[in-house]
């Protein structure tokens, strides 16, 4: 799956605000995907927000009991897979209000591979890819306001 290849900056604030910059983006047709470190209510929502989606509700499953197991660990992927649509991003965005769910990563990807790349959401780069329209990167932008900084002022 392609990457997102262009730094949009570094942003150090509420992991929320990606969330809700992400709404702004309007990024419709898109998958969200969410590490949260294996939070039962986060696994819950987008278990019940893709159940008529069986190729989404399947990645679930796996994200939520591991591919492999022994014992008590488990190994497979590690984030959750929400569709852009609808009010999945305003209800998640209310679910993660209270600090007791912390988001560890955000991605945003379509069928050609990722829009937006969130790791360390919070306290790190953001990357977004070529494809992303001049609009959505604008909203993205103005959304993260001045918690988001250049890239060259890392440099």
């Amino acid at each position: 799956m392609q990457e997102a290849e262009q730094s949009l900056g570094y942003y150090r604030g509420p992991p929320k605000a990606v969330l809700r910059a992400i709404d702004r983006a309007g990024l419709s047709q898109a998958v969200l995907e969410i590490d949260a470190g294996g939070v039962d209510a986060l696994y819950d929502f987008v278990e019940a927000r893709t159940a008529d989606r069986p190729a989404l509700a399947d990645e679930n499953r796996v994200v939520r009991h591991g591919k492999f197991r022994i014992g008590r660990f488990k190994w497979g992927p590690f984030s959750s897979a929400l569709p852009i649509e609808g009010d999945n991003l305003p209800k998640l965005i209310a679910l993660v209000e209270p600090p007791e769910i912390l988001l560890w990563e955000l991605n945003v990807r379509d069928d050609e591979g990722y829009l937006l790349q969130a790791p360390g959401v919070g306290n790190n780069e953001i990357w977004v890819s070529e494809r992303l329209g001049a609009q959505a990167v604008k909203a993205i932008r103005d959304a993260l306001g001045p918690g988001l900084r250049p890239p060259e002022a890392f440099a």
